[in-house]
This record gives structure tokens, sequence and C-alpha cells, in this order.
């Protein structure tokens, strides 16, 4: 019988500072005041047809069963806004909220080339810390200041935010994706959260 190679995606140094217990040495959750836990989970490829929609949407598959997703993800956004949650896939928690089109969030910027992007909002820096989080979650993230923080995604990709941009001292989030092995469809960008100027 001829031998397969699978990767399994573990990424060892994500458990580095983890609390393991039990005799598998399985890694403990933080307590967070904020999670919710779901009655009912189905994997995504059952929940296309599905008619019962009081469940989170897991994709603890094999790839080849929600790549589709990756690829498209504003596609199959409808479908899962019909469930109680997801769990995973940080970029279907931002694509929504943050125009993402084609790989690349929020609209083009006049100072720069397609990586160079702009989000406007009244409170632009909390909106960067929320896209930040949500973009982030599940990476191991390093404080380098007041001002810098710096997540390592388990695919390579890195995700940096600064509250004060050397550029244009608006708060900023860039996404580098060139030690990535699979980012998921987004672009390697640099995202500007500037300031929303209200019509009068």
């Amino acid at each position: 019988m001829p031998k397969m190679i699978l990767d399994d995606g573990f990424q060892s140094y994500l458990t580095e500072d983890a609390v393991l217990v039990g005799a598998p040495g399985i890694p403990m959750l933080m307590d967070l005041n904020n999670t919710q836990i779901p009655k009912s989970i189905i994997p995504f490829s059952k929940a296309l047809h599905c008619k019962n929609k009081r469940q989170y949407v897991h994709f603890y598959q094999h790839d080849r069963e929600f790549s589709r997703v990756l690829t498209a993800p504003t596609k199959y956004l409808p479908l899962l806004e019909e469930y109680d949650g997801i769990i995973g896939q940080n970029i279907l928690s931002t694509s929504s909220k943050y125009q993402y089109r084609e790989g690349y969030f929020g609209t083009s910027s006049p100072h720069g080339g397609s990586y160079t992007r702009n989000i406007s909002a009244e409170d632009n820096l909390g909106a960067a810390t929320d896209f930040y989080n949500r973009i982030a979650y599940g990476g191991k993230e390093k404080i380098y200041s007041d001002n810098m923080r710096i997540t390592t995604m388990s695919d390579g990709t890195i995700i940096t935010m600064r509250k004060i941009s050397t550029s244009d001292g608006t708060p900023v989030v860039d996404i580098n994706i060139s030690r990535s092995r699979g980012s998921g469809g987004i672009k390697k960008q640099k995202i500007h959260f500037v300031k929303e100027v209200k019509k009068k």
C-alpha cells in the first residue's frame, strides 16, 4: 500500500506558553468573559444544506471541504449569517464589516499603490483595534511597545498594528503574507484607519 504524506497543519510554537492538561497534554483555553458556548455545532460541508440554523458552523475538516470559503468569503456570508455563529476563519468575521473584496480590505488610498488601503471610521483607533483583534485572533502575539503589537499566524502571516503610523499619524494595520503558506486569499496590504469626516 503506498504511503501518503499529510500536513496536519500543527504549529508547535503556538503552544509554547500554554498550560497543558490531562494525559494527552491538551492546551487549556483562556477564561474569557465574553465566551459563548455553542449549544450545537455543524461542519461547514453540512451547513450548506441544513435547515436547523440554531448552531455554530465550524471548519474542523479537511481543507478540500471549505477551501471555497477562503477564496470567495463574501459569497458565503449570507448563508453563515443565518447561523448563531462560526468557529474559526478570521477573514469571515472581518470581511463584511471592513469592505473585503478580491483580497483587499477598505478602499485604495490616494497616497500609495493598491496595497495601501484606507478604512474610514468615526473612532478610527477603535476600528483599527477591533479589526486587528478579529484578523489576528488565534495567532501568537508579542507587544513591543504601547504603540506596536505584532501577531504571527499559524500559516506564517504576520500582522502588525501601530496606533500611530510614521507616515501620517493614523492607526495602521499591516498584513504581511511573504512567509504565508496559505493566507486564504488575503493579499499583502497596509491599512490606514482614517478619521471619518461627517458631511454637514
